[in-house]
């Protein structure tokens, strides 16, 4: 077997060396966007650092319809709050999303601008890669981009818990049935959905 990524255990004790990519153990990464500038500290410019660049994730069919799931996290800033804290915290988020403020979080972050005037300044902040490669990858989500589940779906948090015991060993797996797993996994889901539809007062 192809040891393509480490399993849990080796994970792990990359973990004490800094990361196995950020370490530089692991040529290759799976990870979302936050990836822009979880990433950012690893560069030539420090000890042990490298240049690193973003590609989208590979397709396992040449014809599979291209997508990439986006999480449009908001941040819950206002909840349970009434009053002069409310207005207060409305004149923050507006403070943060400003556009020289923004540019400022931009810079000192890497993280991708609120504004879209301020994207083509923010291709140019990583120096190993090309700004119009940049571009092309970060826009590419949007553009073949899909609501991420958990912002649809009732409940999500049961139905993720389903997945991710099935999954989880499949992926430690070599020897994995994919279609066996597969097939387990759409029943297993399949009656969660219609217990959760019933207990939440959902007809067809």
């Amino acid at each position: 077997v192809e040891k393509v990524a480490p399993d849990d255990a080796a994970s792990q004790a990359l973990s004490q060396l800094g990361g196995a990519f950020e370490s530089g153990r692991v040529a290759m990464v799976q990870n979302g966007g936050w990836g822009w500038w979880v990433y950012s500290p690893v560069n030539p410019d420090v000890e042990g650092g490298f240049c690193w660049g973003v590609a989208p994730n590979p397709w396992g069919s040449p014809d599979a319809d291209k997508r990439a799931v986006i999480y449009t996290d908001p941040w819950v800033i206002t909840r349970g709050l009434e009053g002069q804290a409310l207005e207060d915290s409305w004149e923050f988020v507006k403070f943060l999303v400003a556009e020289e403020n923004a540019r400022s979080y931009m810079q000192a972050t890497n993280t991708p601008p609120t504004q879209s005037k301020l994207q083509e300044e923010w291709f140019t902040q990583f120096k190993c890669m090309d700004p119009e490669s940049v571009k092309e990858v970060y826009q590419g989500a949007f553009r073949y981009g899909l609501e991420s589940s958990n912002h649809l779906l009732v409940r999500w948090d049961e139905l993720n818990q389903i997945w991710n015991n099935a999954l989880s060993a499949y992926f430690l797996d070599p020897n994995g049935d994919t279609a066996a797993v597969l097939a387990q996994l759409e029943e297993d889901l399949t009656a969660a959905l219609q217990r959760i539809a019933a207990e939440e007062g959902y007809t067809e």
